[in-house]
């Protein structure tokens, strides 16, 4: 959840540093650049602030949760086109949706670790079925050339 709050606000922070050159490369007015960017930095200061609680499962499952609305919202974006968008700003929507996909991904394996695409992708949750790195199944548990167990 830190490394959102830290990558939001960061992005926020330049998001309304650059609100000007971005509206122009985007296509999105410069007060939804503003914005955009001044909601990263509310969010990230409230996500870095759950992360730090007793009971943090909530926060996370909120945290996913807010993840998931952002990437179907910037989905819902690019295809309503409410402004002209350039190409660099549905690129830059698309982007920001599979960051927040990922993320959300990622907090929910961190919710159930052994659940995730992301989190396995990345070696952090075990594979529990067929899947494009293991197509035949999940591996062996069991190491290679190990002998046999004997029997009592």
């Amino acid at each position: 959840m830190r490394a959102d709050a830290v990558l939001s606000g960061l992005c926020g922070v330049a998001l309304i540093a650059a609100a000007g050159p971005l509206s122009g490369f985007t296509g999105l007015p410069k007060g939804v650049e503003y914005g955009i960017g001044a909601a990263f930095v509310v969010y990230a200061t409230v996500v870095f602030l759950a992360a730090g609680l007793e009971r943090v499962r909530p926060a996370g499952i909120a945290t996913a949760i807010a993840n998931l609305l952002f990437t179907v919202l910037a989905v819902a974006v690019v295809l309503a086109r409410p402004v002209d968008l350039t190409t660099g700003g549905v690129v830059a929507l698309l982007a920001g949706g599979v960051y927040t996909l990922v993320f959300a991904d990622l907090q929910y394996a961190g919710r159930a670790p052994d659940r995730g695409l992301a989190a396995h992708r990345l070696g952090l949750a075990p594979c529990k079925s067929r899947c494009l790195q293991h197509p035949a199944g999940p591996p062996s548990r069991k190491p290679v050339g190990s002998p046999p167990r004997a029997s009592r």
